[in-house]
């Protein structure tokens, strides 16, 4: 309601006129703006609560009963098999090596990562133009894009996108980021 913007106006006033922002703006003229903002939080929670608590009590039922779970996990971590991924990765490298040469052969594309290139191989095999375009004019080249392209070029390129980041988002980040003594990841 108007209430809720109350002291909001008086407050960005005062702080134009200072030259002031969020992080450097005096306690004094924020105190009652933000003891405000609590007023008004309490005052929803007792309109909204009787609500909340019909409609959605089986949900946080649910959530006060996992908490409990989820804390334990997160503090042992989640144990990892380092060997199985390892392997993983080194299968995920090289069909992504073979994918890469079979691109490069057939379709002279030598850098999969490549939108130009690509683009120019969909050109040549199709007589391909692009119809979306990113929010700074480039030509859309998503993984959504490339699938609705009936084209092994385009197919090839999504896997070899797919093992690229396997490897390197997926599996070369869990193996850095669990405890190499107890081939566990913690949160």
């Amino acid at each position: 309601g108007p209430w809720a913007t109350h002291g909001e106006d008086d407050l960005k006033l005062a702080m134009s006129k200072g030259g002031w922002g969020w992080d450097n703006v005096p306690v004094e003229l924020l105190w009652q703006y933000a003891a405000f903002d609590t007023v008004l939080t309490a005052q929803l929670a007792d309109e909204l609560y009787p609500h909340i608590a019909q409609s959605y009590q089986g949900i946080y039922d649910l959530e006060i009963a996992s908490t409990q779970v989820l804390t334990d996990m997160e503090r042992r971590g989640i144990l990892i098999d380092r060997r199985y991924l390892e392997q993983a990765m080194e299968d995920w490298g090289r069909e992504k090596a073979a994918v890469g040469h079979q691109l490069k052969e057939t379709y002279g594309l030598t850098n999969p990562n490549s939108n130009q290139q690509l683009m120019r191989v969909l050109e040549r095999e199709l007589n391909w133009r692009p119809i979306a375009f990113t929010a700074k004019g480039a030509p859309d080249m998503s993984e959504a894009v490339l699938a609705e392209i009936d084209h092994p070029a385009a197919q090839l390129t999504l896997r070899h996108r797919e093992y690229h980041k396997l490897t390197n988002t997926y599996g070369r980040n869990i193996l850095e980021l669990a405890d190499p003594k107890t081939d566990r990841l913690h949160a």
